[in-house]
């Protein structure tokens, strides 16, 4: 996107494109995509130019290398008719022959006459538009092949770090709202190994179902502490600080407003709690959700249809607003997360596949979903057949699997009505205006609870003030490290903009244990075992370590935290050569349990 003339207006080629078909709306050079993502040469070029770059780097051990930043097939999440690059249209045409078999088979779905495959031409929006018989499947299957190849060109970026650095993460940053633009996330999910992802759309959630192993970032602004917890609570394993006014760090190096104003969150989170909530993984619950991509294209079709070639002049920015597919998600989702319910999104070859039987699931929720096909209707059949419960905001399967008009819906009499029953029993209400969130996490036979506001609204605004379990626990306020106690009745106070994170554990915790020399000589080397006092009914203890100098000075540069997962942990001195000597102080802290343990160490001269 970015050229050394237009250094600022980054998508100057696309809004050319656009006003030059505004011009001239014959002319399809415009649906030519330079480069394109079938260009062999683009594809070579790229790939040394990954190679160089991951093994010019590699010893610095970077945490991820970035393919592309907001990238997309157009201008981000724009909608456009790209790519009628004879080398994209040969991919297409292979792929059609492989999905339908025959000629004869697509002709028929597609209402089409083509007397070759090398005959097969796109159908272009506007055309589709137009249609009136209500049979969109030649629109639709080169819309899912273009998503399909935008995911393919990242992967071969991922391989191409992978085969010069097997141990090298590949990333992209920037993920759009689930749409236009390549962004569909049953094929994204597996094409990298790390996504920063704007949290819109359920984006964040569908691709951490669709790969539980996908490392999910965010980015961090000024004034969003809000939003940087929500962005914790919903699996974000670290932050990118968009510090774009020298406001975090000055350009002398020092901590400037807002990372004075922000010195408490970072700490927070990097003095074990944040590796906590990554070592206790969210449960799923048995509730499907339906990800859909070819609805929210059908339905974005019925909402522009009657502008005819205005679609050709909408930004990114407009197709990121909502559309009934996405509201429906949406209140799917947050319907769920208010009784603690967590959802798995599945995917349209999924359910064709028996996911909801393979996986048992009690609830498939169908979020004003358009298109269902054959395959999708016969394992919903069999998903009630075995007792599930099937959940749809009205008349589902509107068009079949190949994007055409049905006379009638396929499915009428869905449920719409339902009722889950939460694990924890929350009186929830809101003074302003917002949703409560509820996530659970699992550490062994302990859950976090953790609950704030949705989106922007800050937990302070929460009136609850107890939460009920079922049964009896032992019970802790992670960050405010209240003692713990059993009860039923859970106390949530809030904490500012952050959540309430509250464990629950059947057992009392052991205490952590520190053991290891008390006297050590400059340059000298030795080992400290870290441990606890008992066992644990957590699966994973994080321990955080603190290192005071013979002043009393903390040295940020010696702390850090250490997994104790089923056994000891040997831990090295971490002091060098130029340390003062005198007495050093070390601190553990466990992050679960609160306890702490602490050593002297008598640090002398060579």
């Amino acid at each position: 996107m970015w050229t050394p003339e237009q250094p600022i207006q980054v998508n100057h080629r696309f809004l050319d494109l656009q006003a030059h078909h505004r011009a001239t709306p014959t002319d399809p050079s415009v649906f030519l995509r330079i480069p394109s993502l079938a260009d062999p040469a683009w594809q070579t070029r790229i790939r040394d130019r990954l190679t160089q770059t991951v093994r010019a780097h590699s010893p610095d051990r970077p945490l991820y290398y970035s393919l592309a930043d907001e990238p997309g097939l157009a201008d981000l999440a724009a909608a456009w008719d790209f790519d009628h690059d004879p080398r994209t249209l040969a991919g297409f045409r292979a792929w059609l022959q492989a999905r339908y078999g025959t000629l004869a088979e697509l002709n028929a779905v597609w209402s089409a006459t083509y007397p070759s495959w090398d005959a097969i031409q796109p159908e272009s929006t506007t055309a589709t538009m137009a249609r009136t018989d209500g049979n969109h499947a030649a629109w639709n299957d080169f819309k899912a092949y273009m998503d399909l190849q935008f995911a393919s060109a990242l992967r071969m970026g991922t391989d191409a770090i992978h085969a010069a650095d097997p141990t090298a993460l590949a990333a992209i940053e920037g993920g759009q709202i689930p749409g236009w633009g390549g962004w569909d996330y049953s094929h994204l999910a597996t094409a990298v190994d790390v996504m920063e992802i704007y949290d819109a759309g359920e984006n964040t959630a569908i691709a951490r179902s669709l790969n539980p192993a996908l490392i999910t970032l965010a980015t961090h602004t000024r004034n969003a502490r809000g939003t940087a917890w929500q962005a914790v609570l919903r699996g974000a394993a670290g932050l990118i600080l968009w510090d774009d006014a020298d406001s975090l760090v000055t350009p002398t190096g020092a901590p400037g407003p807002w990372g004075r104003e922000d010195a408490a969150l970072f700490a927070e989170l990097r003095n074990g709690l944040g590796a906590l909530l990554l070592a206790s993984p969210e449960t799923p619950d048995p509730v499907a959700i339906l990800y859909s991509p070819q609805s929210f294209r059908l339905q974005w079709l019925l909402d522009h249809r009657a502008q005819g070639d205005a679609w050709a002049r909408r930004s990114s920015g407009a197709e990121n607003k909502d559309n009934p597919v996405r509201q429906a998600m949406r209140r799917a989702a947050n319907a769920l997360t208010e009784v603690g319910v967590i959802p798995t999104w599945i995917t349209h070859d999924q359910l064709a596949q028996g996911a909801l039987l393979r996986h048992p699931m009690t609830h498939l929720i169908l979020p004003h979903t358009l298109s269902l096909s054959d395959a999708d209707l016969a394992a919903i059949a069999a998903f009630q057949a075995a007792g599930g419960i099937l959940i749809s905001d009205g008349p589902a399967g509107l068009y079949d699997g190949n994007a055409r008009l049905r006379r009638t819906p396929a499915l009428t009499a869905a449920s719409t009505t339902f009722t889950l029953s939460p694990r924890i029993s929350l009186p929830l209400s809101l003074s302003r205006t917002g949703t409560p969130t509820l996530t659970l996490r699992q550490n062994g036979a302990i859950t976090i609870l953790g609950i704030g506001s949705a989106r922007s609204t800050p937990s302070s605004a929460l009136d609850t003030h107890e939460a009920r379990v079922p049964t009896p626990a032992y019970i802790h306020d992670l960050r405010a490290n209240t003692p713990w106690q059993l009860t039923d009745r859970i106390p949530l106070n809030f904490h500012g903009e952050g959540p309430a994170l509250i464990a629950l554990s059947p057992t009392p915790l052991p205490e952590p244990r520190l053991t290891g020399p008390t006297t050590l000589h400059i340059g000298e080397t030795a080992q400290f075992t870290l441990g606890l006092t008992g066992p644990t009914p957590a699966r994973t203890t994080v321990l955080h370590i603190e290192l005071r100098d013979p002043t009393g000075r903390l040295v940020p540069a010696y702390a850090g935290t250490v997994l104790l997962i089923g056994h000891d942990v040997a831990w090295p001195s971490p002091f060098r050569s130029t340390d003062p000597p005198g007495n050093w102080t070390i601190t553990v802290h466990d992050a679960l349990g609160g306890g702490t343990a602490s050593a002297v160490v008598s640090l002398r001269a060579p």
